[in-house]
């Protein structure tokens, strides 16, 4: 019986370690305008999905309204309706299924994108800032917050889709269904890194087990 009780107190420690990251605090299904929080810490990666529209774009990490910074996460242009332009702002476009690592997030660690709409070379106004469209709590940042949108999907515990637009639907109670092509489409993905509190309890697993074991030998 005193195994059995060290294994499953074992097997316990185990899942709750591997399952720290992966819970998240946010409703399933997707959802207009929703902070973008993952429960648990880990390295984030960010993957371009989809990029179109009339107009180039920029996509950085940004809480307020301001001047394109020095670094952004991403350049954008209509990749799926055309060839793109030779730079947007000086940086050259992502390919559709390229990658950014966002780095390591702490539990609850709110992202917040802002996608920068800009004039596009193709429609002769290159350069020029249009709007700024904000994800989750910040989206009230947005120009005209009750026309721009931001769509959060949750995949899984570790990975959520996210749509950018500045046109919001006809009827956002429709969800998805009311929307045309957004500007920006990406992937967040989450690899887990577990709290020190998870190993704490598989650390206390293990001695349960070792202090089991001894008794037996002795």
């Amino acid at each position: 019986m005193s195994r059995q009780f060290a294994l499953s107190a074992l097997a316990l420690a185990l899942a709750l370690v591997l399952g720290a990251g992966a819970a998240r605090a946010t409703a399933p299904g997707p959802a207009f305008n929703q902070p973008i929080v993952f429960a648990g810490p880990g390295w984030v990666t960010l993957t371009l999905e989809d990029s179109r529209g009339g107009f180039d774009h920029i996509l950085e990490l940004a809480a307020a309204p301001g001047a394109i910074g020095s670094a952004p996460l991403l350049a954008l242009t209509d990749l799926a309706g055309g060839p793109p332009s030779v730079s947007v702002r000086g940086f050259a476009p992502a390919a559709q299924g390229a990658s950014v690592s966002l780095g390591n997030v702490d539990a609850g660690q709110e992202f917040i994108f802002r996608l920068s709409n800009i004039g596009s070379a193709r429609l002769g106004t290159p350069g020029g800032l249009d709007s700024q469209v904000f994800t989750g709590r910040s989206s009230i940042l947005n120009p005209q917050p009750t026309q721009y949108y931001s769509l959060v999907e949750w995949i899984g515990p570790t990975q959520v889709r996210v749509q950018m637009e500045d046109v919001f639907p006809e009827n956002p109670a429709l969800g998805p269904t009311s929307l045309g092509a957004p500007d920006l489409q990406f992937l967040l993905t989450l690899s887990p890194i577990s709290e020190p509190r998870s190993w704490a309890l598989l650390l206390a697993g293990l001695v349960a087990v070792g202090a089991l074991a001894r008794r037996r030998l002795g």
